[in-house]
């Protein structure tokens, strides 16, 4: 790589840039070997996007209440080396590249945080900005803003020839987390019947979820109507020390044990370089 560039892992499976809502639901994650990955709503609707289960921009400006659950079908595009460097390149112009101060918080109240992990041969940087873009913005809020909003559409900032054709991503493997009964009334249960909620990193059958297992969904558990988040595997996204099993199905156990509760979903990380 020429001097002057911004280097960074290739790993396919650490996520070099991150960008979501409260550390929940990725919006967008571009992995070491440049296959960038987001919500299908990323490309078509680009001011409905839902992540961590509000409905939002990809700038993280939130409804004030939960959206509806629904599927979130996942996409990717492949960026080339010289795309993923244009991207890195306006991280660091802005600054982000960097450990951050902490950002101002506009006191604006029922809201959630746009989340930004950034990862280089340096360190990793998170920048964590409240109500992100509910008033015009200066400072670091303003450049941390200007860098998601450049997110929103990657062919625009790198280009059509630094970045590949959109295709479908549905793997089989998902981090699922059971987010409690809350914001469910009145939503039809909509995770397959047959198909148990076991938390952590399980096999799910795709083909039993009509639009894709990725997203938000009602399923009864134990009885309740509970809320459910499935993420697909994704750069940077880890599971704890434990087998890979599949969902049960039909209330069988399969010969694999019932999951133990786990928290939501973590990430690989790298060490965070100090100021």
């Amino acid at each position: 790589m020429p001097s002057g560039e911004v280097r960074f892992p290739d790993d396919p499976d650490i996520a070099i840039v991150r960008i979501g809502f409260d550390h929940s639901y990725p919006t967008l994650v571009i992995g070491g070997d440049g296959w960038a990955y987001f919500s299908a709503e990323h490309e078509a609707d680009r001011s409905s996007l839902k992540p961590g289960g509000f409905r939002s921009s990809i700038t993280g400006r939130p409804d004030m209440a939960p959206a509806p659950p629904e599927p979130l079908p996942m996409e990717r595009r492949r960026l080339t080396p010289d795309g993923l460097q244009i991207v890195l390149d306006l991280a660091d112009d802005l600054g982000l590249l960097a450990p951050p101060d902490t950002y101002e918080d506009p006191q604006i109240t029922d809201v959630g945080s746009t989340f930004v992990r950034l990862i280089d041969d340096d360190g990793t940087f998170e920048h964590t900005a409240h109500a992100l873009g509910y008033d015009e913005e200066f400072g670091d809020r303003k450049r941390l803003l200007d860098f998601v909003e450049a997110m929103e559409d990657l062919e625009r900032l790198v280009g059509p020839d630094n970045i590949g054709p959109v295709e479908p991503y549905v793997p089989t493997i998902y981090r699922v987390a059971n987010l409690g009964s809350f914001a469910t009334e009145g939503f039809p249960v909509s995770w397959p019947p047959d198909v148990s909620v076991a938390e952590g990193c399980v096999q799910l059958p795709v083909e039993r979820f009509p639009d894709g297992p990725a997203g938000f969904f009602v399923a009864m558990v134990d009885g309740d109507p509970t809320r459910v988040m499935a993420i697909p595997a994704l750069p940077g996204v880890i599971c704890d020390e434990q087998p890979l099993r599949p969902a049960e199905r039909d209330g069988r156990r399969d010969g694999h044990r019932q999951a133990r509760s786990m928290p939501a979903p973590t990430e690989a990380r790298r060490p965070t370089r100090s100021s």
